[in-house]
């Protein structure tokens, strides 16, 4: 289950239709996250995470602002611990989004469009 307040817009989250079952990816919008405050399961949509696989990691994330979100994570004395590349493979895509959104001041993690990503299970 989606936990919204850990969500902003902006996210990559998967959204199933629930009369079709039909499965896409789209970036939250305000509109979707009133939907899920306000209508929850009765929405006509699913809201759900994407979690981090190896390919989703290769395929869809530049690789270089991972990196520099890594470097951030292995500087900042609040953290208490070092990482690797690989230790984000399991996260969600929308966790890893809102820390890069707050270890850099405000800049989004640059993310292939979903048209484009490979790793999503249809």
């Amino acid at each position: 289950m989606i936990q919204i307040e850990h969500l902003r817009v902006g996210n990559l989250i998967n959204i199933t239709i629930r009369a079709t079952g039909g499965k896409y990816q789209k970036e939250l919008t305000l509109a979707m996250l009133v939907d899920m405050q306000s209508n929850g399961t009765r929405s006509v949509f699913i809201y759900g995470v994407i979690t981090t696989t190896d390919e989703v990691l290769s395929n869809w994330f530049d690789i270089e602002c991972l990196q520099e979100l890594i470097v951030r994570i292995n500087n900042d004395s609040k953290f208490g611990y070092c990482i690797e590349l690989g230790d984000v493979v399991g996260l969600y895509v929308h966790e890893i989004q809102n820390l890069y959104f707050v270890l850099t001041k405000g800049k989004e993690l640059k993310i292939r469009k979903p048209q484009q990503n490979k790793g999503f299970e249809k």
